[in-house]
């Protein structure tokens, strides 16, 4: 078949194989890798040239062949999801039901269908690559009139080598994205559908060899104090690598090169040989880091690595700079553990969203959202239900949350039924893939999630066996493998007689009991009920919980002190992050949120989505401020004139902490001062004699003593 072929017949019609078929997730795409490495991009971010049809075989004769502008098109904003550019099709929200009544994998007739162009000059560089950070809910692509490669996955980024349709001087690049997919079927998420190139487009270029890949393992061993950097470097090239060509990766100060195996001899007794010596075009560097400051969401200490790739006479073709952070994840004790300590996760689950654009979030919007997190004490976030723009990831890194990142796999409206037809395992197994091979590197990534309500089928017992072996280093977790071990939430006998000792089967798809919106008596009789068997050895983190819809979160210190109470409790995330309404305006300009049905949306979950911790403009709830609250770090306490300081945090102390008091009565300063801290040191408190005056309390006056923690410095 030829590539033409693929999406068209003699008549330029879109055909359903393979575009539409659950088999085939891509064509012609290029394998994912760390997504900061790559050379510095050509943005194509601005006006395209656009097209809204009613589905694919709509697309107009020939439209993937003129330049820019094209008559009847009209301008729009790349990127954007079209559904909220006045375009007449318009955002559609459910939960569970798909917006269709076709059956699986069908996707429906009536398809709403992106076409874009824009134009670009060839850049200079032996290889020019176009990337697309991603597409609702399929991407073709076509560089002056030819078919280059479709790919599938909303989430995460398609990218495809456009060098050999380029021409000197101007070139057109067309996409087409249809609304509907197949692959509609397992992005079945909690959100709003919306259509369109939602991240970012770039181009970049390089060398006829190039820096393919470079994973990063930065471990810290918390009982010496010592960190270990490793750096695979994956090479390729247009042809052959020479020999003589070398990885150069330097940290604190120091450079070491690596050999890149040059390419096997294909001919005589060497071809033998290389079929088992040779395993690939990677370059293996290593560096001992003593002493090395680790990273936390309490302290998250970044270090600075770069990366060459230098032909045989020392001449660098290419050059990479990252940050890396040095940390260890583990489970022992019934404890999630980073560098050896025990963690209680404040989490959040997030969607991308925002209520002007939808699902493209800017970079600025990302650091306010994470800078509220914090100030709130939370430390930690679900990706749900897919990877987020990966720019959050390194703002998660900078800032200090811990991330369980979350594949783009959710079959809801077929919970328990469409990944048992094994139709999908292909693309359950690349999402899983491809979202490992590209936030690896990344420090604040301490779990993955095979995805979410998708029941439980031998994919995903698959896709974990598959990250084991690629990624040890961290934890796997998925909610749907924990039905069957967790309990039959049925009316128990005695405490603890709803459970039982997890089977080998059931412990080979997730390394924590992760359920979702577990009452705090089911986690409180597990809890205990583990304690007194030893049933099971891994801790149980709520996936979802305490639901922050409307006058919500009832309880939400009920869950904070059985936290507190049990060892085997290691918190959850909460459901969820923002409102996703949308903004709308009346005819006299005041603005209201929009959920679903309001854009005559149906079948829709009315306002469902309207469930976050902030409003869609990112102002706190009042839920927040008791979140804030339980999950303090510093917790203050007096006694009939003793003080005790608990330092709750799992990695630092409180040298950077400020600890005021203050006495009133009815309201009237009568007294104030600093506290002198001791050493406190994480997990530890301390208590002391605090004088404080008080005057005589006279029956009708009301005396208060109030303590104010804050940081020394912003």
């Amino acid at each position: 078949m030829r590539p033409a072929d693929a999406l068209s017949d003699d008549n330029n019609t879109p055909l359903r194989w393979p575009l539409f078929s659950a088999g085939v997730t891509e064509m012609s795409r290029l394998p994912m890798a760390n997504h900061r490495v790559r050379p510095p991009e050509i943005m194509l971010d601005g006006q395209w040239d656009f097209l809204l049809v009613d589905s694919p075989a709509a697309a107009p004769d020939g439209w993937n062949m003129r330049m820019p502008p094209l008559d009847g098109w009209r301008s729009i904003d790349v990127p954007g999801v079209w559904t909220l550019q006045d375009t007449g099709d318009h955002p559609h929200y459910t939960n569970i039901v798909m917006p269709w009544d076709e059956q699986p994998p069908h996707a429906p007739d009536a398809n709403p269908t992106g076409l874009y162009c824009t134009t670009f000059d060839r850049p200079d560089g032996d290889r020019v690559v176009v990337a697309f950070g991603g597409a609702e809910s399929l991407l073709a692509v076509w560089c002056n009139g030819t078919f280059v490669g479709m790919g599938k996955d909303s989430r995460l980024d398609s990218s495809f080598d456009l060098t050999p349709h380029l021409v000197d001087g101007e070139n057109l690049l067309s996409v087409m994205v249809p609304r509907w997919s197949d692959a509609t079927w397992i992005e079945d998420q909690d959100h709003w559908f919306h259509g369109g190139l939602h991240r970012s487009v770039w181009l970049y270029t390089t060398g006829s060899q190039w820096i393919e890949d470079v994973v990063f393992d930065a471990d810290y061993d918390h009982q010496t104090g010592d960190g270990t950097l490793a750096a695979t470097v994956e090479v390729a090239a247009t042809g052959v690598i020479p020999a003589g060509w070398q990885a150069r990766v330097t940290f604190g100060g120091t450079s070491k090169d690596a050999d890149v195996p040059a390419s096997p001899t294909p001919t005589g007794i060497h071809a033998l040989v290389d079929a088992y010596d040779f395993h690939g075009h990677k370059a293996h560097v290593s560096f001992a880091a003593p002493d090395v400051e680790p990273w936390s969401a309490e302290s998250p200490v970044l270090h600075d690595v770069r990366v060459d790739l230098v032909d045989a006479d020392g001449v660098s073709h290419q050059s990479i700079d990252a940050k890396v952070g040095f940390r260890r994840v583990g489970i022992t004790g019934r404890q999630l553990r980073v560098n050896g300590a025990p963690i209680l996760v404040a989490g959040v689950n997030r969607h991308d969203h925002d209520p002007d654009t939808g699902k493209t979030v800017s970079v600025e919007d990302m650091r306010a959202e994470l800078h509220t997190m914090k100030q709130h004490n939370i430390n930690a976030v679900r990706t749900s239900h897919y990877p987020n723009d990966p720019a959050l990831l390194d703002l998660c890194d900078e800032l200090g949350l811990y991330v369980i990142d979350e594949a783009n796999v959710e079959s809801h409206a077929r919970h328990d039924s469409l990944l048992h037809s094994g139709v999908f395992d292909a693309a359950v197994l690349e999402r899983v893939r491809r979202m490992v091979l590209r936030d690896r590197s990344h420090a604040c990534v301490i779990g993955w999630s095979l995805g979410n309500e998708s029941g439980h089928a031998p994919v995903h017992n698959a896709a974990a066996a598959w990250i084991r072996q690629v990624d040890p280093t961290r934890f796997v977790q998925y909610e749907g493998g924990i039905n069957n071990s967790w309990g039959d939430r049925g009316d128990a006998a005695g405490p603890g007689s709803r459970h039982r000792t997890p089977s080998p089967g059931e412990r080979s798809i997730t390394d924590v009991i992760c359920p979702m919106y577990a009452s705090v008596e089911q986690i409180t009789e597990w809890a205990e009920w583990v304690e007194q068997t030893d049933g099971d050895d891994r801790p149980l983190i709520l996936c979802e919980f305490n639901h922050a819809m409307g006058n919500s979160n009832g309880g939400l210190d009920q869950y904070w002190e059985a936290f507190r109470s049990h060892t085997a409790l290691g918190g959850g995330f909460i459901w969820d992050w923002r409102d996703q309404g949308i903004r709308q305006a009346t005819e006299d300009g005041e603005e209201w949120w929009a959920y679903g049905g309001h854009f005559g949306d149906e079948p829709n979950d009315g306002n469902f989505c309207i469930n976050g911790l902030v409003d869609p403009d990112g102002i706190p709830h009042p839920a927040m401020r008791e979140l804030k609250w339980l999950a303090r770090p510093v917790a203050v306490s007096y006694d009939n004139g003793a003080v005790t300081v608990e330092n709750r945090r799992s990695h630092t102390s409180l040298d950077d902490v400020a600890i005021s008091w203050q006495v009133e009565s009815d309201g009237t300063p009568m007294g104030s001062g600093e506290l002198e801290l001791p050493a406190i040191a994480p997990g530890e408190s301390a208590t002391w004699e605090l004088p404080i005056p008080t005057p005589r309390i006279m029956p009708a006056h009301e005396m208060t003593l109030t303590f104010t923690t804050s940081l020394k410095k912003g």
